[in-house]
């Protein structure tokens, strides 16, 4: 049995914003399996607090952390990965 509960911040179907709810609690409330909502909150690192978009269903849920908002975010992202290429190790 897990001991680890995590404060659910804001309200999701019929678990209360605030309470604290184990991992298998909160797995059945959003019909996720166990594995998959425990591998979800990993990635995020250690913390005690879930939110209502971690519950989402499996083909649903986005990392919102990396998604590029702006146009100008995403021009970035693309010169960014281009790999530096024509230095010479010549110094003058």
């Amino acid at each position: 049995m897990e001991k680890l509960k995590f404060r659910l911040a804001g309200n999701y179907r019929n678990l209360r914003g605030g309470c604290a709810y184990t991992l298998a609690e909160l797995s059945e409330a959003s019909n996720i399996k166990l594995e998959t909502l425990r591998e979800r909150l990993a990635r995020r690192g250690a913390r005690d607090v879930v939110t209502p978009s971690d519950l989402l269903p499996v083909g649903s849920y986005k990392m919102i952390t990396y998604l590029c908002e702006t146009e100008s975010e995403e021009l970035m992202q693309y010169w960014l990965r281009k790999p530096i290429t024509g230095f010479s190790s010549v110094t003058h």
